[in-house]
């Protein structure tokens, strides 16, 4: 009677199954459901991750350029103090070495002519009206051009560079790039026996004049500081470096720098520093310095025999034209 009573009709078995498949049908709804989310979440935290990353990273990259910008104008503000201050010590001082030498002796020269322009008889008019241009002309243009010619700031180039173990031994050397204090700086002593401070002072104008003008210079070049008193000169230098120039590409940096020279008698002490660059790579520009870029521990591999491909192509460049400027400069002065 009991087990009559448990036994299910086939009719109550197929609610009972239909209710079993809407229960698993449910459970399968809510696991997928879970699923879906968990996946959204999941996607969600990678974004947010890696936009917290790449924030994080811009936050730097700001902050780094904000330092770099302060330092470049604490720079530029010292430059034009101690400018202002040798500016008033020279005002201050003798007016005496006033470059009015050439200007003074043309004037005379003029005022001679002038006097013959009124000569006793016609016939003196004459000769003295034939000989007073070819006096002016003749004589002074062939030394002006010949004074041009002496300064030359660049060597001739000698092609592609050869990057074989005896021409790097230069770039790899461990005193290659100096530092002073912290910062990279060259000094060189050119001797010019027989020649005073006042002339060298004036031959070393003449060059660092020529320098901040040529075809590969920018604005801001230019002799800054002079002080005849202590035969003194400062010039910032604001040129091109080039990498590499050819039909097809042309790989060039911004190159910024300050050469200093003192001149003695008989000699003349240069100095290469504070040097910067600012290069453009696919539309992005960074400023970097010599300190953190073109050092040993920046450029040059532990060994020390080889240089890194970006920033020692930097150290090698600026090495070179750092030769160049006292090779030249040491030429024009033992002339």
């Amino acid at each position: 009677m009991a087990a009559a009573q448990s036994t299910l009709t086939p009719q109550e078995e197929l609610e009972k199954a239909q209710k079993q498949l809407e229960e698993a049908q449910k459970a399968l709804n809510i696991a997928k459901a879970n699923a879906a989310k968990a996946q959204q979440e999941a996607k969600a935290r990678q974004e947010a991750e890696a936009k917290a990353k790449a924030d994080a990273e811009a936050k730097a990259k700001t902050e780094a350029i904000r330092r770099k910008i302060d330092e470049m104008k604490k720079e530029t503000a010292r430059l034009q103090e101690e400018t202002a201050k040798v500016n008033a010590e020279n005002s201050a001082s003798a007016p005496a070495p006033t470059v009015n030498t050439p200007v003074s002796s043309e004037p005379k020269r003029n005022k001679t002519v002038g006097q013959q322009d009124a000569p006793a008889n016609k016939q003196d008019a004459v000769v003295a009206k034939q000989d007073e241009p070819e006096s002016t002309t003749e004589v002074q243009k062939p030394a002006a051009s010949k004074k041009k010619e002496k300064i030359r700031t660049r060597l001739a180039p000698t092609g592609d560079d050869d990057d074989n173990e005896t021409d790097m031994s230069i770039y790899l050397a461990k005193d290659a790039v100096p530092e002073v204090n912290g910062k990279v700086e060259w000094t060189d002593v050119i001797s010019a026996p027989g020649k005073s401070a006042d002339e060298l002072y004036r031959l070393t104008n003449e060059y660092l004049t020529k320098l901040t003008s040529d075809e590969l210079q920018l604005e801001g070049s230019q002799v800054a500081i002079k002080n005849p008193a202590k035969h003194n000169l400062t010039a910032t230098v604001h040129e091109w470096l080039v990498f590499k120039n050819s039909a097809l590409s042309l790989d060039r940096t911004e190159f910024y720098y300050v050469l200093n020279a003192t001149c003695s008698n008989g000699k003349v002490e240069i100095s290469m520093s504070r040097v910067r660059y600012k290069y453009d790579v696919q539309g992005k520009t960074d400023i970097y310095t010599a300190e953190d870029w073109i050092t040993d521990k920046n450029s040059v591999n532990k060994k020390h025999t080889r240089l890194y491909p970006i920033s020692g192509k930097f150290r090698k460049k600026t090495i070179d034209r750092k030769n160049e400027i006292f090779q030249t400069l040491e030429e024009f002065l033992q002339k």
